[in-house]
């Protein structure tokens, strides 16, 4: 899908926006936890508290390296107004996430993991119509006619 006009990034460039904005709350709210709680860095173990909230920021941290690179694919790939809907349904699915950690958090991994499957489906169902459309070229079909002559 080629870039149409600059309104075709909205969604995805949204989605991107807010997700970077939602990990720099999480990393602030682990910030001051330390203070609070006196965990001393480089320290990663403490008060319950505070490893909740570190868990929370690693565990986003982790998703959205996959999540955000996954969405400009499929965005590029497949369509960038569903690609950018997916990386907005993880954003609230980390939200959600973060409101119910430790014990109620389901839901919203839940919401993260259908973007994240969704996004995979995008790129990977342009993968295989992109490799489809390759072996059915002319070029293709005189190579393995070449492959096929030599055996």
């Amino acid at each position: 899908m080629m870039l149409a006009n600059v309104n075709d990034i909205f969604w995805p460039a949204l989605a991107t926006t807010l997700i970077y904005f939602e990990y720099l709350c999480f990393t602030i709210n682990c910030g001051r936890a330390r203070g609070k709680y006196g965990v001393k860095a480089p320290a990663v173990s403490g008060h319950l508290g505070w490893e909740n909230l570190y868990r929370i920021q690693m565990n986003t941290l982790e998703s959205m390296s996959v999540v955000v690179p996954m969405m400009w694919l499929a965005a590029h790939l497949h369509n960038y107004r569903y690609a950018g809907y997916a990386g907005l349904l993880y954003a609230f699915g980390r939200v959600l996430f973060a409101l119910g950690y430790p014990n109620k958090r389901a839901f919203g991994f839940v919401l993260g993991l259908l973007a994240q499957l969704s996004l995979f489906y995008m790129v990977g169902c342009e993968l295989f119509h992109m490799a489809t459309d390759a072996a059915n070229t002319p070029a293709a079909a005189a190579a393995a006619a070449a492959a096929a002559a030599d055996l």
